[in-house]
């Protein structure tokens, strides 16, 4: 392998592992706002269908028997969204557990294919990539701490 392959792949895994810092600060911080501002309007709007709802029933139905029948309504249908919500958890930790070990075949791909090089091809490596061979050393050392722990 070659020098300028090394560099490629060098900077595609500390691109994977690094990322953009700062618009990831400010993409978390725009997240925050929306989530923010919708479960607060959620819950007003949560609140008026409630006491719609509550209303309702007290046309057809007397106070406590309305409100029974309105808490088991709610009761059943958080029951739902909990089994929704866990559900949609459970593919997504799928998907992340998925994602790190195809980073972590990759890193070992990389760390075996660094192996097979001559020890000058790999020290004039280090000596023109500096950042992205210690980038390569502190994934090396990641993935062979998870391993070991």
């Amino acid at each position: 392998m070659n020098a300028s392959v090394l560099s490629l792949i060098g900077s595609l895994a500390a691109g994977r592992l690094m990322g953009d810092s700062q618009f990831s600060k400010t993409k978390m911080k725009m997240k925050i706002g929306f989530h923010s501002v919708t479960i607060m309007l959620s819950i007003i709007g949560m609140a008026y269908m409630i006491y719609g709802g509550h209303l309702f029933l007290l046309m057809y139905f007397t106070p406590d028997v309305a409100a029974g029948m309105l808490g088991g309504i709610l009761l059943l249908s958080a029951v739902i969204v909990y089994g929704v919500s866990y559900v949609i958890m459970m593919n997504l930790r799928k998907k992340e557990n998925a994602q790190k070990r195809e980073i972590e075949e990759m890193l070992s791909e990389m760390l075996e294919n660094l192996t097979f090089l001559n020890p000058d091809e790999l020290e004039q490596y280090i000596r023109d990539n500096p950042k992205t061979a210690t980038t390569l050393a502190t994934a090396a050392g990641g993935l062979v701490g998870s391993r070991i722990m």
